[in-house]
């Protein structure tokens, strides 16, 4: 039933490029000629104050009821990064916007979505604190599988915007790990034990952003962060597009669990 509903969708996006050769990749509406990759209404939601006014956990980027609250999530495990900078919930519009990103060739999509956050009011002084980025890097295998890295689109993006040099050549993911988004937040944890290593000279700089599309139990973004702490980096925050929201009405934060992606 999955499947079919999978393949029904895809049909429906591919009519709607044969129909609508410049569609929303968020509402799939027609675009204007002067509107890039998301409609006008689509960009207003992603970038309104009101979608990053959840509170998030300073350290994880969890979901938080509000900012006084404890971070359970950060009780569980110990960060590697300092922090964690996120521009906002993974719905709607901005989950859409990343599925695309990821699954759907819009790498052009992932540069601007990398540049409208590295515009972002609320996070600007904290990415200015960052002298290098770093993309979460794909197994070889997947990357010739998917063609790119949708990871290095939002990094180039946001170095656009901030001036900052992006280096895509220091981690490498020497283990083909199962999907992330299929798993528990434990199991995830596991999944990446080691998966990755720092295989160029680290360049001197004193903090490293290190990028990725989606947080969820930050496991990815962490495990990147312990290879760069082992090769002597100075500080390491992470950076993503988006976190799923899973905070529940009695302020406990609900543990992240495999996250369906559209």
């Amino acid at each position: 039933m999955f499947t079919l509903g999978k393949n029904v969708r895809r049909l429906r996006t591919a009519l709607l490029d044969f129909v609508y050769p410049l569609h929303c990749q968020g509402c799939e509406g027609p675009l204007e000629t002067s509107e890039v990759d998301l409609c006008t209404r689509c960009w207003k939601e992603i970038l309104s104050p009101a979608s990053g006014s959840r509170s998030h956990c300073g350290r994880c980027g969890c979901p938080l009821e509000d900012s006084d609250a404890a971070c359970d999530h950060c009780a569980e495990w110990e960060p590697e990064f300092e922090r964690a900078l996120i521009l906002g919930p993974f719905e709607g519009a901005l989950q859409r916007a990343v599925y695309a990103t990821k699954f759907k060739q819009q790498k052009k999509l992932g540069r601007e979505l990398g540049r409208r956050m590295g515009q972002s009011a609320a996070l600007i002084r904290e990415l200015r604190q960052v002298d290098l980025l770093v993309p979460v890097p794909l197994h070889p295998a997947r990357q010739r599988e998917r063609g790119y890295n949708q990871s290095l689109c939002i990094a180039q993006g946001l170095g656009e915007v901030l001036g900052l040099p992006v280096c895509d050549r220091l981690l490498l993911r020497r283990l083909n790990t199962r999907q992330q988004a299929r798993l528990e937040s434990e199991a995830r944890r596991r999944n990446l034990c080691d998966a990755f290593e720092v295989i160029d000279e680290l360049p001197p700089h004193e903090c490293i952003g290190v990028v990725d599309d989606v947080i969820t139990s930050g496991s990815t973004l962490n495990a990147c962060a312990r290879a760069l702490n082992l090769a002597g980096a100075h500080r390491i925050r992470a950076i993503a597009l988006a976190s799923p929201p899973r905070a529940q009405g009695n302020g406990q934060v609900c543990r992240p669990g495999p996250i369906h992606l559209i």
